[in-house]
């Protein structure tokens, strides 16, 4: 463990030299940050990495041009103005929220701690991926419905280590609504893109639509 916190607290002092480094980098590329002028050096700011919390100092720019000031540097390193984690760290979070708590996410991801809140607010800002065709390739759009229904329900199950505890799962499904298939056939509450699918998954399960 001594080791470990040991590395973490290099990794620390590494991440806040390339931060300033990259400060210094820009400041020197007048060519690069043509329109943008130093409105004052030496801005502090802290923020949390996987490692620890990370101290740095970094130039404010103004371009009159346009009438904005930046933290040039920051937006080269993806560090967005309000920030108080890091990407990587956010990512780790999302990623270790999957598998349990908030809470236990928040706490054990990184060296510091950070709130339940704080977890649920990085899968918030979460981006997720485009949709893909059958063949994985990208969609070209997204398939529109008319409407849509939401249901959800609670299932009972006993608890492995004290059968007098029964936990209840929470169910939500979505579906585009019942669609029968065939004279007599049962009502069908299928997801299935189009009747067709639904209706070789019927001949080929006895009469039965799984609705996946």
């Amino acid at each position: 463990m001594m080791i470990k916190e040991r590395c973490d607290s290099l990794a620390v002092v590494m991440y806040s030299e390339y931060l300033e480094e990259v400060d210094r980098q820009v400041r020197k590329d007048l060519e690069g940050r043509k329109g943008w002028v130093v409105n004052r050096r030496r801005d502090s700011r802290s923020i949390l990495s996987i490692m620890g919390n990370v101290e740095y100092e970094r130039t404010y720019y103004h371009n009159e041009g346009i009438g904005e000031y930046r933290h040039l540097s920051d937006d080269m390193c993806g560090i967005t103005p309000h920030a108080r984690i890091t990407p990587l760290f956010r990512v780790n979070l999302v990623e270790n929220s999957c598998e349990m708590s908030y809470g236990k996410a928040g706490e054990l991801t990184g060296r510091c701690a950070v709130s339940d809140q704080t977890v649920m607010n990085s899968l918030r800002k979460l981006r997720l991926d485009l949709p893909t065709s059958d063949d994985g390739s990208p969609a070209k759009e997204k398939r529109k419905v008319k409407r849509l229904y939401v249901e959800a329900d609670e299932d009972h199950l006993s608890g492995n280590r004290n059968k007098r505890r029964r936990l209840e799962p929470k169910l939500v499904y979505v579906h585009e609504g019942r669609k029968r298939i065939g004279r007599g056939a049962a009502p069908c509450w299928c997801t299935r893109n189009t009747l067709e699918e639904c209706t070789r998954t019927l001949k080929g399960s006895g009469g039965k639509c799984t609705g996946t």
